[in-house]
Order: structure tokens, then sequence, then C-alpha cells
């Protein structure tokens, strides 16, 4: 099972991931991106690498090269097996610019079994429909009961 799930910032997608997380029977393997400040930094979800993916100049968010190259050697490395997770949160503006990414992400969901990502309110078309078996949005109605009906599916 692989649940994308998107909507509006702020909305609470992230919260329902680390919920989802704490409840399921499997390892969690991927990425997690966090604004700090003028600059993005994604994380492997053991905390064992970090790279800076973007940074702000002129009030403009500019995707970084490097940083979006060790992420995708990140991706290329991974292997998965039946009780793992691969979780990706978020696929955003500075991803949806990075081909080198996109073919990597796309390669990591074509390998794994169960996925969990968030991506960008407007951006659903970036992962290859054949790797979403679900796309759940969130709102101010659903997101108090998605949690529990993804982490049924999951179990």
């Amino acid at each position: 099972m692989k649940i994308f799930l998107t909507g509006p910032k702020g909305i609470g997608k992230s919260t329902i991931v680390q919920k989802v997380l704490q409840n399921v029977p499997l390892r969690a393997k991927g990425i997690i991106t966090e604004k700090h400040g003028d600059t993005v930094v994604a994380r492997t979800i053991d905390g064992s690498a970090i790279t800076t993916i973007g940074s702000k100049k002129q009030n403009v968010m500019i995707p970084l090269e490097e940083g979006f190259t060790i992420l995708s050697s990140f991706l290329e490395s991974l292997e998965f097996s039946n009780d793992e997770i691969f979780v990706v949160d978020e696929i955003g503006f500075l991803e949806s610019n990075h081909t080198e990414y996109r073919e990597s992400l796309n390669n990591a969901l074509e390998r794994c079994t169960h996925a969990i990502c968030v991506l960008r309110l407007g951006i659903d078309n970036y992962v290859h429909p054949n790797h979403m078996s679900v796309l759940l949005k969130v709102n101010l109605h659903t997101r108090s009961r998605l949690a529990g009906q993804i982490i049924s599916m999951f179990k």
C-alpha cells in the first residue's frame, strides 16, 4: 500500500504521518524535510544524514543542486523489506524542479511495498501514477479521522 497525502499548508499532513508511523508495525525509512529560517533541510528518518536542499535568496527559495544530488544517492541506496515503510515528508516545489531526484524517488517507490508520502498541494502529478495507490486530500473535515484510516490500511 502506497499512500500520498495532499492538502493546504499547515493542515496537518506531517502530523498524520507521525501518528501513522507511531502506530503501524513497520520500520520507517526515508526523508523528512524541514524549514529552518532561510533554508530547507532534508534529513533521514534515522537522523544519520542531513543536507540543505534550499536557500532563500532575495526572498525566493532556490533549490541547491548538491543537496539534491546527495538525496538522490540516498534514495538509490535504499533497500526495502516487507516490514518497512518508505516515508517522504514532503515532496514540494523545490523537489519538483530536480529531475534526478524525481527519478530516484520514483525508483524507490517502485522498490518498496509500503509508503506514506506528503505531496504539496498542486503537484500531485509529480509521482508516476503507477506508484500512487491512494491519494488522500487532507482538509479540516478529514484530518481528524485520516490517521486512523491509514493505520487500518497498513495493519
